[in-house]
């Protein structure tokens, strides 16, 4: 049976999708770094949408990053209700800086430095030889 997905979760998609796609065209990327629009939660109203985005090799901090797309937010609604037609308004922009790649590599290291690496095989057979 195929996983239903409600109108609010197809819109976000929508927006992730063509958000990403004016962000790179609109925006002076040198100063921002490599922007990636990770996740879109839009209510279920669809008045406000939270735009979680990862940010790398920037001269700016994530929150810099952060206040200019806010800034930015009625050009880019309004270049978003020109390519996404068929949604009455676009909902509010908030841009929020999803840290869970920083943190899930944080967490694997940590992870890396107390698990002990296992002995390859042949050490095991030249060890059970002696």
């Amino acid at each position: 049976m195929a996983k239903e997905f409600k109108r609010n979760q197809r819109v976000g998609e929508l927006i992730r999708r063509e958000l990403a796609d004016i962000i790179r065209r609109e925006i002076n990327m040198h100063d921002i770094g490599i922007l990636t629009i990770a996740d879109v939660e839009v209510t279920s109203d669809l008045s406000t949408a939270k735009v979680y985005f990862t940010v790398f090799a920037n001269n700016m901090t994530e929150q810099q990053v952060a206040k200019a797309l806010n800034e930015r937010n009625v050009m880019l609604r309004h270049h978003l209700s020109q390519q996404i037609r068929n949604i009455r308004t676009v909902p509010k922009l908030f841009f929020i800086y999803d840290n869970s790649t920083v943190e899930g590599e944080r967490l694997s290291r940590l992870i890396d430095s107390v698990v002990e690496p296992e002995e390859p095989a042949s050490d095991k057979k030249n060890e059970a030889e002696d």
